[in-house]
């Protein structure tokens, strides 16, 4: 009877084992086949992109790679106003905190008068 359940709880052990190996090379096969994953630098610039190249570009002008690609990953995909509009909410976000008396209007407008000299 001992032999039996040594056994079967070996098996057991055996069998999560090896369901744990499965769901591990899964998730690391699924990492490098995601062209969204971005911090394997598989993202930008691939075809299967959402968002066009140049669309890309001009919001990365705009409010940075960083809130480009933090709208990106929770807006619905393929959703360009929806990314739009949290890139810049994000922004302004970071703007108030880290200089309460710049808003994206003021330094929207600064800009413009750079360009206008």
């Amino acid at each position: 009877m001992r032999e039996i359940l040594s056994t079967v709880s070996g098996l057991g052990v055996l069998a999560l084992a090896l369901v744990g190996l499965g769901v591990m090379g899964k998730t690391v096969l699924s990492l490098y086949s995601n062209p969204f994953h971005y911090s394997l630098g598989l993202g930008i610039g691939n075809p299967g992109n959402p968002i066009p190249q140049e669309k890309r570009e001009e919001l990365e002008r705009r409010y940075g790679n960083w809130a480009v690609r933090i709208a990106e990953a929770t807006s619905p995909e393929g959703d360009l106003s929806c990314i739009e509009m949290e890139a810049k909410r994000l922004l302004e976000r970071r703007l108030s905190r880290t200089h309460p008396e710049i808003t994206l209007k003021r330094m929207r407008m600064q800009a413009r008068s750079r360009k206008a000299r």
